[in-house]
């Protein structure tokens, strides 16, 4: 029977609305007064229930067994499984209902009788779990559904006694158990429609006209429509002709099989026993059996070999690809279902063992603090470190296109810095122009042209002595560290020429300083590299290059430059100072506009992510530009402040000018400035922030899988495994059906077996942020109907709305954003994609700071005196 014949179904027999109508309780409320003919439907379906009995043959088959998950996913592609489904929901919430289903699958072996008990129970389950899902637990919604769904099963029990030889009594016992329940309804009807109703219409009086017109239309379209799904329903109330219908399986005499799809969770006596198993006897061959057909050398199907890959040892080397392959074994989607040769045991050996190899692994013993590669600065940082080379903003950064994202996920990641020709030849034009500009009259007066070109050819220099006195001193600022003679004479070997040429000292000197700028000794970092075969500590010169583009982006200052010269930044102290002192500065304003853009991918809005000005003008490039500035204005003030990482979430302000503050609809601001403002527990932190709500949305459409994906992802570290193919699909009757929500459309697609564990994780997190639209704005409804915005996690905590969720994730996962934030403070600050033998360094930071709340100066502390940011060794393998 489909929903929208089971909701007039249940509408007509209690006077009950299904959950299913939008607004249903106004439209049941005021179907009598809209004038719906609905009698002649509700004899036909009266007659087409009573003429289901005849489709019933007795015939004695095994009776099911119990102990059935009434959470299994209830369109099972096992329909024999599906149906103990069904008997254990219909045990545990209607036990005298149950005893008329066991007892007709216990004496019938009919196909169609079968087939009708799987689907009519399949969507009864379905409609209670909506229910639930929209409307709560208040005992009299429950008390609704509940009679609803017992009664209709109630009516199929009948109609399986009258095609049974055997009397069956169940019925009329069934009949009177329901007496008191059903009068009682009658009384918390009422009571619940005239709450519900108080509280809708409180809570929207200035929308009571479009209120109204909205509940017309949906009655016209329900008018319309009930025509076709009667036809529907009464050529499935004759069921297929004999020698057509379908042969399924027949229930299994025990829970395995069902078992058997459950995933698979890893416990510690599991654990246990994966430490002692022996690999090439007991693992290798079941990866080599289920897995290397498809993943092996010789296919690697979605470019992913194990065969290879278990070969790199330890298998954190490659943790991530490990991660997703044990998610895929724990959910059954890898080997696939298909394959009916891996048991469960054989699956929870292959799951335990590699959740022992990846999550249990020995870091005490690794001793490897990486290399920081040689690597050009990225465009960002080369605009930041001419500017304060010189003195002066040059305005660089407009002439280079944007830097991509490495494997680290951050701009500076050494493996995607690479010079090609066409930049080489950008550099050498902006090097020019740098030249010319600097050395312009209108610059005379700047702190660096006095300091390093200060001197000019006269009575007590030469022209070659002039030059080299400015150079002595602008070198070592270019290239960040001690120059040698060499190189100084290289220089002036560069000017003599150019001077003997042009006979102009200015010609000259541009012509070094263009030369000094395009050396890969200005254009590249991390010049000092170990040299034997042991760890080695950085120098001083490289730790002063490491902290200030690591907070600042740009080049070290005289500060720096001079206790490196001193040989002091290996002092404990001393190099807790400067990283106090760099954070005050505002040149650490980077942390929010470059790292937190990068890592939480707020940098796309105004690029990738805008709205059409022409259908969207409130959409501005100053309102986009606002957006990106408050999230990174907030980070940075959270870490000037040393304030606890939990605030992330929860902080009570945030920054706000005019327009972006009319974007929220807080009023009381006023101007362009971007200024601090006190704001709501639903507004505060990142998640009430627009740049975050606008990414993890698609255009005029929000994604509760985007959002949620990018929670664990991105914030907690925690990636699902990637979809399986056309899981962004959903199935054509859920993507056509007008009586579903999308979050309805999205509960029911994410029940597939391959999809069901994963959105369990993913969509819970998405909900809790449905109060907000897809650029960041609050709303209570969409597309006609109330935002549903609670949550349950997969170990059954709830929670409602984004307040609920910021609680949730400070309660359960702070450690994991601190885990998150310092792998990727380690990995910005090092320019490099983190390695495995990391992992214990980002621990220790953890740890250490794990007592003071995880205040964000501490676990930046932490990561610059940490291993990997001292110390450096050639990597051989």
């Amino acid at each position: 029977m489909t929903i929208l014949t089971f909701s007039f179904f249940s509408l007509l027999l209690f006077g009950v609305p299904s959950p299913h109508l939008d607004e249903d309780r106004l439209l049941a409320a005021n179907s009598v007064q809209a004038g719906l003919t609905l009698q002649p439907v509700k004899m036909a379906i009266q007659k087409g229930l009573l003429n289901l009995g005849s489709q019933f043959v007795r015939t004695p088959h095994p009776r099911p067994q119990k102990g059935v998950n009434e959470n299994q996913v209830s369109d099972h592609p096992n329909p024999s499984e599906a149906l103990l489904t069904v008997v254990a929901f219909a045990e545990k919430h209607m036990p005298n209902s149950a005893g008329a289903l066991k007892t007709f699958l216990s004496q019938s072996r009919d196909q169609a009788g079968i087939q009708r008990i799987l689907r009519e129970g399949s969507q009864l389950i379905q409609q209670v779990d909506d229910h639930r899902e929209k409307f709560g637990n208040d005992p009299a919604n429950i008390l609704i559904q509940a009679t609803q769904a017992s009664w209709q099963l109630i009516m199929l029990g009948h109609q399986m006694d009258r095609s049974s030889s055997t009397p069956n009594t169940s019925g009329i016992a069934l009949d009177d158990s329901m007496k008191k329940p059903i009068r009682q309804l009658g009384s918390d009807r009422n009571a619940l429609l005239l709450k519900v109703d108080r509280g809708r219409l409180e809570a929207q009086r200035s929308s009571i006209v479009e209120w109204e017109s909205d509940i017309k239309d949906r009655q016209k379209m329900a008018t319309r429509k009930i025509a076709e799904q009667l036809e529907e329903f009464y050529a499935g109330i004759a069921g297929p002709e004999p020698n057509q219908r379908e042969t399924l399986p027949q229930p299994p005499r025990n829970a395995d099989s069902i078992d058997q799809r459950l995933p698979i969770m890893v416990t510690d006596n599991d654990l246990a026993a994966a430490a002692k198993l022996n690999y090439q006897q007991q693992v290798y061959p079941l990866f080599e059996k289920h897995c290397f057909q498809c993943h092996g050398e010789q296919t690697h199907q979605g470019d992913l070999d194990l065969q290879t890959k278990l070969l790199e040892r330890p298998l954190v080397k490659n943790r991530t690809k490990w991660i997703s392959v044990l998610q895929q074994i724990r959910n059954h989607a890898m080997p696939p279902p298909e394959d009916t040769t891996i048991s469960r045991k054989q699956r929870t050996i292959l799951a335990s063992w590699l959740h022992y190899q990846i999550h249990h692994f020995d870091y005490s013993a690794v001793d490897n603090p990486g290399l920081e590669g040689v690597r050009r600065m990225t465009h960002l940082e080369y605009s930041y470190t001419v500017d304060d080379l010189f003195g002066m903003p040059l305005q660089t950064r407009k002439r280079f296109p944007s830097s991509m994202s490495g494997s680290s996920g951050f701009a500076n990641s050494g493996n995607s810095l690479f010079i090609e020709q066409l930049l080489m030849e950008r550099y050498l034009q902006v090097a020019e122009s740098i030249a010319g500009k600097f050395m312009s009259a209108k610059v005379e007066a700047t702190a660096s042209r006095e300091t390093f070109f200060r001197l000019t050819p006269g009575p007590s220099f030469t022209p070659e002595a002039a030059i080299q006195k400015n150079l002595t001193a602008f070198l070592p600022r270019a290239f960040r560290r001690p120059v040698s003679l060499a190189e100084l004479n290289s220089y002036l070997k560069i000017f003599k020429t150019s001077f003997r040429e042009s006979k102009s000292f200015e010609i000259a000197r541009d012509a070094v300083v263009q030369s000094i700028l395009i050396s890969p000794n200005f254009l590249f970092l991390n010049h000092s590299q170990p040299t034997g075969s042991q760890s080695e500590k950085i120098d001083h010169w490289q730790v002063a290059n490491r902290l200030s583009y690591f907070l600042w982006s740009s080049m070290p200052d005289r500060e720096l430059f001079r206790l490196a010269k001193e040989k002091r930044l290996d002092q404990a102290e001393v190099l807790s100072r400067q990283v106090e002192r760099m954070l005050t500065s505002p040149k650490s304003n980077t942390l929010g506009s470059v790292f937190a853009a990068q890592w939480l991918g707020f940098q796309h809005v105004g690029t990738r992510i805008r709205a059409d000005p022409i259908d969207n003008p409130w959409c501005t490039d100053s309102l986009m530009k606002s957006m990106k500035m408050e999230t990174s204005l907030f980070f940075q003030s959270l870490i000037r402040d040393n304030r606890p990482l939990s605030e992330l979430l929860t902080a009570d302000y945030t920054f706000l000018n005019e327009e972006l503050a009319n974007h929220y609809r807080i009023e009381g601001v006023k101007g362009k400035q971007m200024r601090r403002v006190k704001v709501n527990g639903v507004r505060g932190g990142i998640f009430g922030q627009a740049s975050i709500l606008a990414i993890t949305s698609y255009p005029h459409q929000t994604s509760p899988v985007k959002r949620g994906t990018w929670i664990l992802t991105d914030l907690l570290g925690t990636p699902p495994p990637p979809p399986p193919p056309g899981a962004s699909e959903f199935a054509e009757e859920i993507e056509e059906s007008e009586s579903l929500s999308f979050r309805q459309k999205l509960q029911r697609h994410s029940r597939q077996p391959q999809c069901a564990s994963c959105h369990a994780q993913i969509d819970p997190l998405g909900f809790g942020l449905e109060q907000f639209d897809w650029f960041g704005r609050t709303r209570t409804r969409s597309r006609g109907r109330r935002i549903d915005s609670r949550g349950t996690l997969p170990d059954g905590t709830s929670f409602t709305g984004v307040s609920g969720l910021k609680t949730v994730i400070i309660e359960k996962h702070i450690d994991e954003i601190a885990t998150q934030i310092t792998r990727k403070l380690l990995s910005f600050g090092l320019g490099r994609q983190l390695e495995y033998y990391d992992e214990k360094a980002v621990r220790k930071i953890v740890a250490d700071a794990k007592s003071d709340n995880y205040r964000l100066q501490n676990l930046i502390k932490g990561v610059i005196s940490s291993y990997p940011f001292q110390f450096q060794r050639i990597q051989t393998d």
